[in-house]
């Protein structure tokens, strides 16, 4: 068990989920604006393409983004109390409400 009292956030955990979601942000973005910006200039569709279709692909890489956040935290929390990894959900808001 931790030292922690009450509503304190122990910094490992806030250090560790912090870190699962910058690189999930990254990894995705990344991802997606390659994979967008190649099928543009490969069909040499116009620039107003690239940012509608940039636009569209925000939308997968802010709900990995959210729910690689919420997970991280979970299997955080988890692991604190000594337990074990449960199998993962993948809905967005499984990790978002109170238990």
């Amino acid at each position: 068990m931790n030292s922690f009292s009450g509503g304190a956030l122990p910094i490992g955990r806030v250090v560790a989920t912090v870190g699962a979601t910058l690189m999930a942000l990254v990894m995705a973005g990344t991802s997606v604006v390659a994979v967008v910006w190649a099928i543009v200039r490969l069909i040499g569709l116009p620039d107003f393409f690239l940012w509608g279709l940039m636009a569209l692909g925000a939308v997968p890489v802010i709900w990995a983004t959210v729910w690689t956040a919420g997970r991280a935290w979970h299997v955080e929390q988890l692991l604190e109390k000594g337990g074990d990894i449960d199998q993962p959900e993948f809905k967005l808001g499984a990790y978002l409400r109170k238990k």
